[in-house]
């Protein structure tokens, strides 16, 4: 695997290197440099182009040289497996001709991702179960099982679940009439039949606000009472043609713009922080009791977020991003403080956006001692994952590093268990795994 791994990058750095030569040889050999480009196919064309015609396409392979790439880390050498899902994708695509890929069709193939008494269970993004033994996962086509279920509403994206106490929960964005209403369903896990009930929902009707979100995560609060955090979107679409306008995620009246709270019994819920845009990753240590977020901003604002309740995030009046386009009018302008104005700061912001997803923590002596108690962060626009450490009361990050791996990260789960880490990979379609390889040392 590794001598494959070392073949291709020799390979493809022998490319890059002679395309660069013709950039530089072939600037006066113009009839030489058409030919050439006329004998190339339409993937070689577009790689000689964009070197040929763009000085900072080549500056960027220079200035990248120091990012490693899956399975290498800074201080890890990694078993890395990318297994695709074909069955799972066949099923998907064909059904209703569209399948159930459809908010995805042509672009990605969504899944969310967990682990359980070694098997892996997936959900696509219409809601439906599949499993696989963990010790078939290795085989390069992998055969999921379906489960059956007995939910039947109109399922238009499904968004997050997770297994806890031998009960799996499910959230999801739902279509009624003209209106979405984003609901979390529960279910005792059994994997021949899953029966959900309705445990919460939220009915929103105007269709200027595309709910998304929707990520849970179990918390246990100060009295030992189990809860599910649920994340809320809004952004600043809505109610724009309006000169005050004021973010759904400020209004106490909306769950919004939140983190809601839901008694994992009775589907009691509160507020529990607000300020928030785009929350696509929770994480509660069972330790230390803190929370941690991973929230997608604005053009250049993503952040990560120590989340405490009651507090206030900012959002749409503070962010460290822009506006994705100006209409002229400048009727949104971000504050570039979020304590000056009563919010909460983020623990670190990501000036140049990578769209984060879910974020786990490694536990300790249960992956590799370099990478104990680091979190792992997922992305979509970054296409990497991203190791981070933080100082011990998760108010300052020491360092992160990124981990490049050319794949958008829908989902993270760490099974401990075995220790692995396993991620939902959306553009091929695969399940990924890491696990340490060895361990080497590269101080000089």
């Amino acid at each position: 695997m590794v001598f494959k791994n070392i073949k291709k990058k020799i390979k493809v750095s022998l490319i890059v290197f002679f395309l660069i030569l013709l950039a530089l040889a072939l600037k006066k050999y113009d009839s030489i440099l058409s030919n050439l480009y006329n004998n190339l196919n339409n993937n070689q064309k577009t790689i000689a182009l964009s070197i040929l015609s763009n000085e900072k396409t080549t500056l960027k392979i220079f200035n990248d040289e120091k990012t490693k790439f899956l399975p290498e880390t800074e201080q890890l050498l990694l078993n890395f497996e990318k297994i695709k899902i074909k069955n799972f994708e066949k099923k998907n695509e064909s059904k209703n001709n569209i399948g159930k890929w459809a908010p995805y069709k042509n672009k990605y193939k969504s899944f969310y991702i967990e682990a359980h008494n070694n098997k892996i269970i997936i959900m696509d993004p219409k809601g439906n179960f599949f499993f696989t033994e963990l010790n078939q996962i290795n085989d390069k086509n992998v055969n999921l099982t379906e489960i059956k279920k007995n939910l039947n509403v109109n399922i238009d994206k499904a968004r997050d679940f997770l297994i806890y106490d031998n009960f799996i929960f499910l959230s999801a964005i739902i279509k009624e009439n003209n209106c979405q209403k984003i609901a979390i369903y529960k279910s005792n896990l059994n994997l021949e039949n899953l029966n959900f009930i309705e445990l919460f929902s939220k009915k929103f009707c105007d269709e200027d606000l595309n709910l998304q979100a929707g990520r849970i995560e179990i918390f246990v609060d100060e009295n030992f009472n189990k809860k599910i955090l649920l994340s809320t979107n809004t952004d600043e679409t809505y109610y724009q043609s309006q000169k005050n306008y004021v973010s759904l995620a400020q209004k106490n009246e909306s769950i919004f713009g939140k983190i809601i709270s839901i008694d994992i019994l009775d589907g009691t819920h509160e507020i529990y922080s607000k300020g928030h845009r785009n929350i696509l990753g929770i994480y509660f240590d069972k330790v230390s009791k803190n929370i941690l977020a991973s929230e997608n901003g604005p053009k250049g604002g993503d952040e990560i977020n120590l989340i405490k309740q009651g507090k206030n995030y900012g959002w749409n009046i503070s962010s460290y991003g822009e506006k994705y386009y100006n209409d002229g009018n400048n009727l949104i302008d971000y504050k570039k403080s979020h304590k000056d104005f009563g919010f909460e700061e983020p623990i670190y912001t990501f000036i140049t956006a990578i769209a984060p997803t879910e974020i786990i923590k490694i536990e300790k002596n249960k992956f590799s001692e370099y990478w104990d108690d680091n979190y792992i962060l997922g992305s979509l626009v970054g296409r990497s994952l991203y190791r981070i450490k933080f100082q011990f009361d998760l108010k300052r990050i020491l360092f992160i590093e990124k981990i490049y791996l050319g794949e958008r990260v829908r989902d993270l789960y760490f099974d401990n268990n075995n220790e692995m880490i396993l991620m939902a990979l959306e553009d091929s379609g695969s399940i990924g795994i890491l696990k340490v390889k060895r361990e080497t040392n590269n101080k000089n």
